[in-house]
């Protein structure tokens, strides 16, 4: 027997403009539009974007995806038509943004400092228009939207709710489905990966189908500002060498599903700092708990594991701190008859230094050595009285 798909039981809707925090996107295109406007503008290199050591360790797997997508957003900024601005003044991209309608800003801009904006709008009708209704939830009665169309409904392995796709008048589609429990707390690359995932599986051949006669869902007002910091410390190079590291980072998204069709408005705002000097490759740093595994070699060129460590910070080696070289001044030994300490502290290794001063004629001193380190007991470098001599 067909039916209407419903979709949205658990969702609320908003009647006002306001921003939504429960809900999640990521806005690809607009990105995409910043990442070209930036390397346009600064003749970054679009193939060495990575994360840097200015990046959160958290934040590192979704840099790499956004690394990897980037080649795949600046081709939907194209395809969709985003427009976007580049300017070292915040102002200026600020003015932009609040003249197309969003209140995303970007903080003001230090030296060396520039910004960069991109929006997208796009109007899609329904090919087959829809009516209002009234849904239950279990959040209580809300406005909804009936479509007549699609016919035929789709059943993916591993997500037990029904998936509907409907087509717009300039051959877009959106497809829209009841999140399952697992879902319904994805935000940012995770989040864009199981759509793609369930875009590609309604596509296969021999996906599960079922008839139905339109769907049911309820009437959608939007307004996202998805936190996209986690791109802050991303960094690339300029064709002279010169690193730009990305300082800002910020996203507003709105969406309106009715009986009309799908109204969308993205846009995000991104600023990426060049560093005064011309950087050169930097040093791989481990500042926390780390593997260290010692590898063999073995017959006929092969390699092998010989032994794995994990190296916590309690097996480190502390750097000389004051107390060390207060400690090294009272372990001193006695000076020679009428000498005295002047100044002390450490040499270019590390040790603890000193001056010391020693008479020479009745009611002078003058300074033995200077900055020498003070060597061990039983040094054969070592006095008596523990002097170097």
């Amino acid at each position: 027997m067909s039916s209407h798909v419903q979709i949205g039981t658990d969702t609320r809707t908003k009647s006002d403009n306001a921003v939504t925090t429960d809900s999640a996107t990521l806005g690809l295109a607009t990105l995409g539009e910043c990442f070209a406007r930036g390397e346009d503008n600064l003749r970054l290199r679009p193939d060495h974007w990575s994360p840097t050591g200015k990046s959160a360790p958290e934040d590192v797997p979704n840099q790499e995806w956004l690394v990897r997508n980037l080649p795949a957003a600046r081709a939907l900024a194209k395809l969709l038509g985003t427009r976007g601005i580049f300017s070292p003044y915040a102002d200026v991209i600020n003015d932009f943004l609040a003249s197309e309608g969003f209140s995303i800003r970007l903080d003001p801009l230090g030296p060396n400092e520039y910004g960069m904006a991109g929006v997208l709008k796009m109007d899609l009708k329904w090919r087959e228009p829809g009516s209002k209704t009234m849904i239950t939830t279990r959040h209580g009665k809300m406005m909804g939207v009936k479509l007549p169309a699609p016919r035929v409904a789709y059943r993916v392995r591993g997500h037990e709710n029904p998936i509907v796709v409907v087509k717009t008048t300039d051959g877009k589609k959106i497809l829209l489905t009841q999140a399952s429990e697992s879902m319904r707390t994805l935000t940012g690359p995770a989040l864009f990966d199981v759509a793609r995932a369930m875009h590609e599986a309604v596509r296969e051949p021999e996906v599960n189908t079922f008839e139905c006669v339109g769907v049911v869902f309820p009437r959608t007002e939007l307004n996202v500002q998805p936190k996209i910091n986690w791109m802050l410390g991303m960094g690339t190079v300029t064709e002279a060498g010169q690193r730009a590291v990305i300082t800002q980072a910020v996203q507003q998204v709105k969406l309106v599903l009715d009986e009309d069709g799908a109204v969308v408005e993205e846009s995000s705002a991104v600023a990426a700092k060049l560093e005064s000097i011309l950087a050169g490759p930097e040093p791989v740093r481990i500042t926390d708990t780390f593997l260290a595994v010692i590898i063999a070699p073995g017959e006929a060129g092969e390699e092998v594991v010989a032994l794995p460590f994990i190296v916590k910070p309690s097996a480190w080696t502390k750097a000389a701190d004051e107390a060390t070289e207060v400690k090294a001044v009272a372990e001193t030994p006695a000076l020679p008859e009428g000498g005295e300490i002047g100044a002390v502290g450490n040499n270019e290794t590390g040790e603890p230094t000193f001056e010391v001063a020693c008479p020479k004629e009745a009611g002078t001193h003058e300074p033995m050595r200077h900055t020498e380190a003070l060597l061990p007991a039983g040094s054969p470098l070592r006095d008596d009285n523990g002097w170097v001599s």
